[in-house]
């Protein structure tokens, strides 16, 4: 996992990253990581499904019984942002990090709340370690299985503000 990440610090060096928000809690141990390989502060962002909250007081070997439950729940709810954050002040630039992305609906709230506290689309840069083909259009940067293995860097037309 740490090459993963590794190899998510190196496709942002061109970007050099100021803040890295991380999506909780799958996101902490990439973006702890990767804010410390930039020497930059770490926020964090607790956007998730609302059966995740309640999946962490049921019993570990009822999680996979309720799998198919958990799914379908997933299909028609929305993650939930739960209260206030500490975000990086507008104007730097902010590494989104996240375990995986694959709807893109995580990240999409994600972005909308870091644009809607100040932050440019233009300096926020999207990085995952699995992106499914759904959200490509949003992650920038993206490990897919193999550590050796990784998406180089897409041109995007950014609109600028």
């Amino acid at each position: 996992m740490e090459t993963m990440a590794g190899t998510l610090v190196a496709q942002l060096a061109d970007f050099d990253p100021q803040a890295v928000v991380y999506i909780h809690s799958q996101g902490h141990f990439f973006g702890e990581l990767i804010a410390r390989s930039y020497g930059v502060d770490l926020f964090k962002l607790d956007l998730r499904y609302p059966f995740s909250r309640v999946l962490t007081s049921i019993p570990r070997p009822l999680h996979i019984p309720l799998w198919p439950l958990k799914e379908l729940i997933y299909k028609v709810s929305a993650p939930s942002f739960n209260g206030a954050v500490q975000l990086p002040r507008p104007g730097v630039r902010v590494t989104l990090v996240d375990d995986s992305a694959s709807s893109g609906r995580t990240i999409r709230i994600a972005l909308r709340i870091l644009e809607d506290n100040g932050h440019k689309r233009k300096d926020i840069r999207v990085a995952v370690l699995r992106c499914g083909g759904r959200a490509r259009e949003l992650v920038d940067h993206y490990v897919t299985g193999s550590p050796r293995i990784f998406s180089p860097p897409k041109s995007r037309g950014v609109k600028e503000a």
